[in-house]
């Protein structure tokens, strides 16, 4: 099973947007916006991602996108994921 998140940034409300190819989208607006400042977007039981302020120049524009995959995939001795470029390795045992 493999499903979607695109996350998309509004400039004018500071806000991050997730949405799920299956579920509601969530969102973390934040009142200011400088270097370091954190959005946390949750999809109960799927996934979490955090977005961290860049510094000067930097900075979000409006529009701007993240695409994350989250899948599932079964082997004998348990869940193990794994992905490339950049190699990510999630593994959750039995």
């Amino acid at each position: 099973m493999t499903e979607g998140f695109p996350a998309t940034y509004d400039l004018a409300n500071l806000k991050w947007t997730l949405d799920g190819t299956s579920s509601d989208p969530v969102s973390d607006e934040k009142q200011s916006a400088p270097q370091g400042t954190q959005w946390t977007l949750t999809v109960t039981n799927k996934i979490t991602v955090v977005i961290t302020q860049g510094e000067f120049p930097d900075l979000f524009a409006d529009g701007d996108e993240f695409k994350f995959s989250v899948f599932k995939s079964a082997a004998s001795g348990g869940k193990t994921n794994e992905m490339d470029e950049g190699y990510i390795d999630v593994t959750d045992g039995p």
